[in-house]
Order: structure tokens, then sequence, then C-alpha cells
């Protein structure tokens, strides 16, 4: 006989929260009308009788899809039952199951309640395929039908990042940290240049307004520094938290990964249900030849705000030791199939033209406004670094982009935005494969191919200026592979 559980008791408040909200504008009003003292208490709550009621009414539904909602777990499957008049099964095959999650955030923890996700590569939506607000003795039960990483097993691997690398991949891998690098850098650099030609240039337009808007350009100035650095600062101190404690370790099937301070994750990951290997580089991590390794699985960084982090950070030289030892894939430096150098306008063309754009219309703005000539002379020279800056990212791009195969996978190198990715897969897994020419690559021979691999949202990864003939090999390759 199967057990029946269920969720946890706060799960009512769940429940009822998606309508209670309704009801506190009516209960405002009352507690503004009536003073809540002794002499008055009975008429207050003679007045506001119906709303009590409703309230009553909306957490007694709210309990009874908290009773009617019942887990049960068995050696093949996890069953959720749900719904009070139209009842819903929702049954979670265990051998389909890509990842498994369970959280115990900081407030949950005094009354013993824990979050469980479950997820498979079915659907395209990203978000989890079964989320449960469990008592910590159901998931004990739950994650014992679950498969774990095997003590019993001859092949185990531990690894611990040093805080100090945590440390660094929090502070890389924060929001805008880029941003806020070069906007602090804009206004502490060029603040006083900026705020005298700012006030030059209005001085021109209006004394009077020129006086008010000078005495509130540093504050202004002030505040967009503190926010931007606070922003970064929070999402910094959040993912140094997040990452806390990180640890992985594994067996033949199973990898097990352990984060978090405040919040305590365990993610148990099917080695099969990995879609790919991601490895992701900054221009200022690839000069000193370190990177982070993500894995896309379904489940695992998507319902949590977790980045799907398989290593922090790692430098090159160890780099195929831990992807050998956890997945048994390599990281390969060397390019089989790559653009040639000639190929350099594809990958630049658009940053080009930008950076080029700037300065005519910095010039436009001088001609017809001469006395401004300092201040589109600033604008020009802080609006040209990020363009040049994508230059440089698009030429690193160029030498540094290709498809390879090695030991039954395939791996691709490209930038994406202002990151590089090294994406390593099983041939087999790619479900698409298309091939692109422009009007201009037709006659040099060329194209780019897009490549997308199986997954629960199905990511695009391009490579520009292949060699057309390469392009073809590399498909009647992926196509022996199947």
């Amino acid at each position: 006989m199967i057990n029946l559980y269920h969720e946890h008791p706060l799960k009512i408040l769940k429940y009822s929260i998606k309508h209670i909200w309704l009801l506190i504008f009516p209960l405002l009003r009352g507690i503004k009308a009536y003073r809540l003292d002794v002499n008055r208490l009975y008429e207050w709550l003679k007045g506001s009788w119906f709303d009590i009621l409703i309230i009553l009414i909306i957490l007694f539904f709210g309990y009874l899809k908290w009773y009617f909602s019942t887990v049960s777990a068995d050696d093949f499957s996890i069953n959720h039952h749900k719904g009070i008049l139209f009842r819903t099964k929702t049954c979670m095959i265990i051998k389909n199951i890509s990842s498994v999650t369970v959280e115990k955030p900081f407030y949950l923890r005094p009354f013993k309640a824990v979050v469980f996700y479950a997820d498979t590569r079915s659907g395209t939506n990203p978000a989890n395929d079964m989320k449960l607000l469990l008592k910590q003795s159901t998931i004990k039960i739950i994650m014992d039908k679950v498969p774990s990483v095997s003590h019993q097993k001859s092949r185990k691997y531990s690894y611990k990042p040093r805080i100090f690398l945590i440390f660094l991949f929090s502070a890389l891998f924060s929001s805008s940290f880029s941003g806020v690098i070069y906007i602090t850098t804009f206004f502490f650099q060029g603040g006083e240049i900026a705020l005298d030609i700012i006030r030059k240039s209005i001085d021109i337009i209006s004394a009077e307004t020129s006086k008010f808007i000078i005495t509130k350009v540093p504050p202004v100035i002030w505040s967009i520094i503190i926010f931007i650095l606070s922003t970064w600062l929070l999402s910094f101190i959040i993912n140094l938290i997040r990452y806390t404690g990180f640890s992985i370790r594994h067996d033949s099937d199973i990898i097990q990964i352990k984060s978090g301070y405040f919040t305590k994750r365990q993610f148990n990951i099917f080695k099969k249900k990995i879609n790919y290997i991601d490895i992701h580089q900054n221009l200022i991590m690839k000069l000193f030849k370190v990177m982070s390794v993500n894995i896309s699985c379904s489940g695992y960084g998507s319902g949590t705000k977790n980045l799907p982090v398989l290593v922090p950070l790692v430098t090159r030289r160890t780099l195929n030791e831990n992807l050998s030892d956890i997945v048994h894939a390599r990281f390969s430096l060397k390019k089989q199939y790559k653009p040639k150098k000639t190929s350099f306008w594809q990958y630049i063309w658009l940053s080009v033209i930008i950076s080029v754009s700037i300065l005519p219309l910095t010039s436009l703005i001088t001609y017809f406004v001469p006395d401004f000539y300092k201040l589109a002379l600033f604008i020009t020279v802080m609006a040209e670094t990020p363009a040049v800056w994508s230059i440089i990212i698009g030429l690193t791009a160029l030498f540094s982009s290709g498809i390879t195969f090695d030991e039954g996978y395939i791996q691709l190198n490209y930038a994406k935005g202002f990151v590089f990715h090294t994406v390593i897969a099983e041939p087999e897994k790619i479900v698409k494969f298309c091939i692109k020419q422009s009007i201009f690559q037709r006659i040099f021979k060329k194209c780019t191919v897009f490549i997308y691999i199986g997954s629960e949202k199905p990511t695009k990864h391009i490579i520009k200026a292949i060699p057309l003939d390469d392009a073809y090999e590399v498909l009647e390759k992926i196509n022996k592979s199947y």
C-alpha cells in the first residue's frame, strides 16, 4: 500500500493568499473608522463581521486545497494529487528525471519546511515540472526513492573550491560588473572635467537655469554612483552567500552539488540527462586563462535563480582534470574547423559602424553649437570606449571561434555579447543544424552555422564565417554519430 503525505501546513497560506489581498482595503477602512480600544472593539467587530467571514471562508478553501493535495512516492514515480472537484495527478517518472533540488531557505527552517523541485526534459517552459513544499520527514522518504551519489561505488570524486575562488567568482559574475567599473570610472576620473564642461555649456542656455541645474548635478551624479555600486554590491553579496559552501561529489551516474549559506541547496543531477557543458569567459578571464564551467540540464539553475555552475572557477591547466573526472569530457585548444582570418569584417562590422558614427554625430553638434565643443569631445571619448571594447571582443572571437571533434564530443567555440562560450556536447544531442549565407558569403564560399542542442529551451550556438565545405563536412560527421 502506497502512503499518501500532505504538503507542509504552510501551503495553506499559499493557497489562500491568492485571494485574501482583496480584503485588505475594506479592513483598512474599518481600522481607520474605529479606534481599536476596549470600548469600541465589539463595535468594530460588528461592523467588520462580513470581511472577517470572507477571510475565514478563503482560509477554509485554502485548507481544503491543502487537504486534497497529497504526495506519494514509490520505486517507479513521484506522484502529486491535487484538486477538490476536478482531481489532477502529476506523475514524475523517476528514470526520466533530469535533476532534483532540495532547498532549505532560512525563513522556512524554523517550521521544518523544505522546497522540493523535480524536472525532466519535457516541455519548452523552463519553469520546474514539479514544485512542492514538504515537511522534512516527507522529503526524506521521497529522497530515498530518488537515486543519489552512492558511497559504495568505486568511482567517487569530491571538489570544494577555495573561498578565494568563490569570492572572485561572485565578483566577476555579479550583474553589471563591467558596467559599474566603467560608469564609476566615468564619474570619478572625468567627474571634475564633466562638471566643468557641463557648467560652461549650461551657462550658454540660461544663467538662471544653470544655477538651478549646477546645484542639482552633484547629488544626481552621486546618487547614480551610489545606486549602481549598491546594486552591484547587493548582487555580489547574494552571489557570495549563494555559492558559499559550494561542493560537488559524484559517482558514475549522479552529480551532487551543495551550495548556499542562508538558503541551503542540494542538487542531484543525472549525468545522462546533461545536455551540454558551457564554459564561460569574459575578456579579462581569457587573458588570465581562467574560466567558469556551467552545464545545461533541465531544472538546474532554472527555478532557484542560481547560475547552472558545475565548477565556479578553474584554470585552463586544471580544466581537463576536472571535466574528465566529473563528466568524462575534454577541452581542446585546437580548432579543426575555424573562420579564415580574412573574415574579420563579419565579426566587427556592427561595432565599427557604431564607433565610426559617434564622431560625426558629435561633430555635427559642435558645428551647430560650437560652444558645446568640450562637452561633445567628452561624450565622444566616453562613448567610444565600449565601442572599441566591442571591436576587441570581435577580433578575439575571430581567432578563438571554431568547431572541433574530439573523443566522441563536439566542441563549439564562439562569442555572444561580451562572453566567450566553449560548448561541449555529444554530437547525437544536436537537434538542428542550419547553414546560412549572405550575398557576400556566397561569393567567398563562406557561411554562418547555427547549431541547436536538445534541451528544455533550445539555444542556438552561432559560429560565423566558416568555409562552406567545412560546414558540410561538420554536418556529415554529425550525421554519422547517430
